[in-house]
């Protein structure tokens, strides 16, 4: 049931993913073009339009999962699993979607350890404690809502971080700041710009 709910829910992220896929390149083209007020807008933009369609999506799934998940599964047992799916996860959709844009922020402005800490938070420190204690609940609406609860976390943080960072980029034109060097266990924290 969760598995073909699954797919389900990737209808809802085929035109943020889309947008994702051109983030990337667009914010590393402008680092290296020292355009940071552009990395700023598309921040902005793509982090807004993600929380928007998304939210709006959620509210379409949690409204009308009882008639789509009659389209993917006879079974009366999998389509009251697919249900409660559906009425979970959903408000999460817009903040997994903002953690996945702030690691390419990251990645982006050359700082891609920060981005694979973020993955990590998402996935070691919130997501498998939090399941392991639905579990231990013995509860599948539990399970789901650790995982929304991961996602609504790490995208609030994933969020904060990248603002931080790009408000902290430098004016246009100017070299990027070179950071001081931390052990990898730290990595996840910026440094302190030092003179190159």
């Amino acid at each position: 049931g969760s598995a073909a709910a699954g797919r389900l829910e990737m209808v809802a992220f085929v035109f943020p993913m889309a947008l994702g896929i051109a983030l990337l390149p667009m914010i590393g083209q402008n680092y290296g073009a020292r355009l940071y007020s552009r990395i700023n807008q598309c921040r902005r933009f793509a982090m807004r339009f993600a929380f928007i369609f998304l939210a709006v999506m959620g509210v379409i799934y949690i409204i009308a999962a009882p008639q789509l998940v009659r389209l993917f599964s006879p079974d009366p047992e999998v389509q009251k699993v697919m249900v409660v799916y559906m009425r979970i996860i959903p408000f999460g959709f817009g903040m997994i979607e903002i953690h996945r844009y702030a690691t390419f922020f990251f990645t982006g402005c050359a700082q891609p350890a920060i981005s694979a800490w973020l993955n990590a938070l998402r996935i070691l420190v919130l997501m498998i404690p939090l399941s392991l204690f639905a579990l231990w609940l013995n509860s599948l609406p539990m399970l789901f809502a650790a995982r929304m609860l991961a996602d609504v976390l790490a995208g609030g943080i994933g969020c904060w971080m990248a603002h931080r960072m790009t408000r902290s980029l430098p004016e246009d034109g100017r070299a990027p700041y070179v950071y001081e060097k931390r052990p990898w266990y730290l990595s996840f924290l910026p440094g302190k710009p030092v003179k190159a």
